[in-house]
């Protein structure tokens, strides 16, 4: 909710509070993701990158956390990574249409400057 608001540093606060409490339900793996989301927002990188990457490991058969990272690797131009990722999620999601949609774009030809 409090995302939805463009709360994000609140809403990184509360999922450092369900981060410091370890499940192993679904309030986990959103609490990664948000904390991901308000660390990119904060232009924390390393920190949003890591969040992914344990999302990806806690539900590697959810394609949101692959999705996230590389629309951060793409923003960041590091369109090799941004592939690396969707490919990675895609062996573990196989017809996730975000991810689908995403190997279609990275597969053009990078725009001329």
């Amino acid at each position: 909710m409090r995302r939805d608001l463009g709360d994000n540093k609140g809403s990184g606060l509360a999922a450092a509070r369900v981060l410091d409490n370890p499940s192993s339900d679904g309030t986990r793996l959103e609490a990664l993701l948000l904390a991901g989301m308000a660390s990119q927002a904060a232009r924390r990188d390393s920190t949003a990158f890591a969040r992914f990457r344990e999302a990806q490991d806690l539900a590697p058969h959810d394609g949101r956390a692959y999705d996230y990272e590389a629309r951060m690797r793409f923003a960041a131009r590091d369109f090799a990574g941004a592939r690396a990722v969707v490919e990675r999620g895609l062996q573990n999601v196989p017809g996730d249409a975000a991810l689908t949609q995403a190997l279609q774009v990275l597969s053009q030809p990078p725009p001329a400057h």
